[in-house]
């Protein structure tokens, strides 16, 4: 199954096959119920993945299936991290958007200047 990853720059292996949602999937010829690629590699390469668990990706490139690049954790922090996220997120769109508004207001006093 690494057959079809490709090594990036950052050390991710990129998932050449299906793509879903940004996550890579297996072949349902090959794998029923069609699961996520860098689960069957984590679990075949490192470990089973335990009940209640998910994986995150450290690299935040979902499409990356290096098992390497995977931390379980639990569904509840999984969740916890993502919303941070995109607090994170949210709060550097404000910032920027003050930043721009800032700006207008300096270009548009220097042209009636």
């Amino acid at each position: 199954m690494i057959y079809k990853a490709k090594i990036d720059a950052n050390g991710c292996w990129i998932w050449q096959g299906h793509i879903d949602r940004g996550y890579g999937r297996m072949r349902k010829s090959e794998y029923p119920g069609r699961p996520f690629a860098h689960r069957v590699i984590y679990e075949t390469l490192i470990k089973p993945i335990q009940e209640g668990f998910t994986l995150h990706h450290l690299c935040k490139n979902t499409s990356c299936v290096n098992p390497f690049h995977m931390q379980e954790i639990s569904r509840e922090e999984h969740r916890l991290l993502h919303l941070r996220e995109r607090c994170r997120i949210a709060k550097a769109l404000k910032q920027e958007k003050k930043q721009v508004s800032k700006n207008m207001a300096i270009a548009a006093e220097a042209v009636r200047l």
